[in-house]
């Protein structure tokens, strides 16, 4: 996914960093499940991935209640259960409020 590039402060970031345990094809539909219904979420303003394993996905927010949600919609919560069973030998999640930033871009 094309990174963020104009998402006006403040909002909200969830910075997860995992590393998986195999490389089982499954996880990979089941990501790019979530990437399709995560979108349409409210309140989510968009994504970004670095890295590949281990690697860092950053999620944008409007707020901490949109953040709630996803995190109990019922597909994302059968996903994070099944990832800890089957597919991550560790995730780490850090929530954090973003007040300023800038971009700048070379055209």
């Amino acid at each position: 996914m094309e990174i963020p590039k104009k998402i006006t402060p403040p909002y909200w970031a969830v910075i997860f960093s995992s590393k998986k345990r195999n490389n089982d094809p499954e996880f990979t539909k089941v990501s790019d499940y979530l990437d399709e219904i995560v979108v349409k979420q409210e309140g989510y303003l968009g994504h970004e991935t670095v890295g590949q394993d281990p690697s860092i996905t950053i999620s944008y927010w409007k707020d901490m209640e949109s953040i709630k949600k996803w995190r109990n919609h019922p597909d994302h919560h059968a996903a994070i259960e099944r990832s800890r069973k089957e597919w991550f030998e560790y995730y780490n999640i850090k929530i954090a409020e973003v007040k300023g930033g800038h971009y700048w871009e070379h055209r």
